[in-house]
């Protein structure tokens, strides 16, 4: 999309004007009424893109982390946020090794009271697959997500239930 800024002086009263073409579209403005003029990027643009890095993983009283996963985040035109949760290992626990897989958590809104993208996506009714020696199906997971990033440092915290699992999975991403 192309803008123009254009400043011009109207020739009767002298009185300077600000002139923006988007398009088809021109709007004027007189110069005296503009209090600040503010050019700025989307918060969806400031964290959409590939952010790769490892992932804390908490389940009861145990912390796990993850080999190097890759978290998609795509803007979209709304102003709101898709999420690729990656898939991941988790080696070595009670139930054996873990495989979790990738899920996509859409339309996540900027909360402006947490300065951060925010979705409860229970009602999502999104499905995962979840795999060890003696489990592997897939699952409805249940929970919410929190991307926020800060002084260049992105933070996505996602807490999930897989299915009727009694306790949560709380998962942190942190990359700077």
């Amino acid at each position: 999309m192309l803008i123009a800024v254009v400043c011009t002086t109207a020739a009767s009263a002298q009185q300077e004007m600000l002139q923006i073409k988007m398009g088809d579209k021109v709007v004027t403005y007189p110069v005296a009424e503009i209090d600040e003029i503010s050019f700025i990027i989307p918060q969806n643009q400031l964290v959409s893109g590939n952010h790769s890095g490892k992932i804390d993983v908490t389940v009861g009283m145990m912390t796990y982390t993850t080999n190097t996963v890759t978290y998609v985040i795509t803007a979209n035109d709304d102003g709101t946020i898709d999420v690729v949760v990656p898939e991941y290992t988790l080696n070595n626990t009670p139930m054996g090794d873990m495989a979790v897989g990738s899920y996509t958590v859409k339309n996540i809104a900027y909360n402006e009271s947490k300065s951060a993208f925010y979705r409860d996506y229970t009602d999502d009714n999104i499905i995962f697959h979840f795999k060890t020696s003696s489990i592997d199906k897939d699952y409805v997971v249940k929970g919410d997500i929190e991307v926020k990033k800060t002084d260049n440092v992105l933070t996505i915290n996602n807490n999930f239930r897989p299915g009727s699992m009694p306790m949560s999975v709380n998962t942190t991403f942190v990359k700077e």
